[in-house]
């Protein structure tokens, strides 16, 4: 994932910038998901979800590839919250470590 700091007045502070890996662009399944994944994501307003602000289409070297934009948030990754933490045991476990119950 990138992260870019926006040129133009009308983004504030930092993004970042999912790209489908090139191997999967000419899948139409892949990418229908990738559109999908956007689509839900930019409905969704809560503390705990990044927000969604573009989807789109560029044309590049390697040909058409499918980016989502969405606020960039500086932490650890999933991979770090695990190895520190563990895996949980159960979808409430899940739920109470990230605070969506508001605990």
């Amino acid at each position: 994932m990138l992260s870019i700091e926006p040129r133009t007045s009308g983004l504030s502070g930092p993004f970042a910038v999912k790209v489908i890996h090139p191997q999967f662009s000419t899948n139409n399944e892949f990418v229908a998901r990738f559109r999908r994944e956007a689509e839900a994501a930019g409905r969704l307003r809560h503390p705990n979800v990044v927000d969604v602000t573009d989807f789109g289409f560029a044309q590049t070297t390697r040909g058409q590839e499918a980016y989502l934009v969405m606020e960039y948030l500086d932490g650890c990754t999933l991979a770090e919250v695990l190895a520190e933490e563990g895996a949980p045991n159960s979808m409430g476990d899940r739920y109470s470590r990230t605070g969506l119950l508001g605990r």
